[in-house]
Parts: C-alpha cells; sequence; structure tokens
C-alpha cells in the first residue's frame, strides 16, 4: 500500500512533483527556486479543491497535461 501524502519525507514529495506534477497544467510556473516552492493552482483556476491528494491526481482523472508550445522553426 502506499504512504499517505502526510506520511511522505520532502525528498518522495519532490520527486512526485518532478515526476508528475511538473507535466500538469495546474502546477505552479511561479516556482523561481525550483520544484520545493512550487505549488499546484488547481484551486485558484477552477475555483475549488481537487478533493483529493496529489497521489491521487492522475487515478481521478484531475491531472491535465501541460500544453507544451512548439518552437518555430527557422
Amino acid at each position: 500500500m502506499a504512504k499517505k501524502w502526510s506520511e511522505m519525507t520532502e525528498q518522495e514529495i519532490n520527486r512526485l512533483k518532478q515526476q508528475q506534477c511538473m507535466k500538469c497544467e495546474y502546477y505552479s510556473r511561479w516556482a523561481g527556486d525550483g520544484v520545493n516552492h512550487a505549488t499546484c493552482e488547481y484551486i485558484t483556476r477552477v475555483g475549488h479543491s481537487r478533493g483529493c491528494s496529489p497521489l491521487e491526481c492522475k487515478r481521478k482523472g484531475i491531472f491535465e497535461p501541460r500544453r507544451t508550445q512548439r518552437r518555430r522553426k527557422s
């Protein structure tokens, strides 16, 4: 069984942010200090809480892949 969010170490949380959260549209882009200070902005964009821990976002369908912008070829 997976750990609860409250039982995870800071290192485990940062690993989750790098592997999953950074690829989500709701991930904070204000994170000038890197992954340690970045947050999920779901509540500010949608108007209500996710209703799940970040560990369950993909399974519950909350995770939304970040839209990428392709660079134009010169």
